[in-house]
């Protein structure tokens, strides 16, 4: 995905936007555009833990982080990541099977360069 837009808002143009984007040290930018309406699917599949929310799951359900400010730095980008990864995607299309695909992989290659991922929502 170097410096690559992946781009799954094309066609919702005037919807909820969200991004998911980081800075390689070689100043280009990676980044997932996305209908927030993908985005509300993945977000829907994540099961809460024994705790409760927890990852990209508790401020979504609570309207925080990038609804408050954007960009909105990812915290605990590790405990993201695993999130994302047990995320059944056995029931959704194909649009959005391919964004929690890239957006994972945005996430991983991210976390490989020690660089933090963001999240903006416009």
């Amino acid at each position: 995905m170097n410096g690559a837009i992946r781009d799954y808002y094309a066609g919702f143009e005037g919807e909820p936007e969200v991004r998911f984007h980081w800075t390689g040290d070689d100043g280009l930018e990676r980044v997932v555009r996305l209908w927030e309406g993908y985005f509300d699917r993945i977000m829907t599949a994540i099961e809460p833990e024994e705790v409760g929310w927890t990852g990209l799951a508790l401020p979504y359900h609570l309207d925080e982080g990038w609804y408050d400010s954007s960009p909105w730095p990812i915290p605990d980008l590790e405990a993201v990541i695993e999130q994302w990864r047990r995320v059944d995607t056995s029931r959704f299309d194909e649009p959005t099977r391919a964004v929690h695909a890239d957006v994972l992989a945005l996430l991983l290659e991210a976390h490989t360069a020690h660089r933090p991922a963001w999240i903006s929502y416009e």
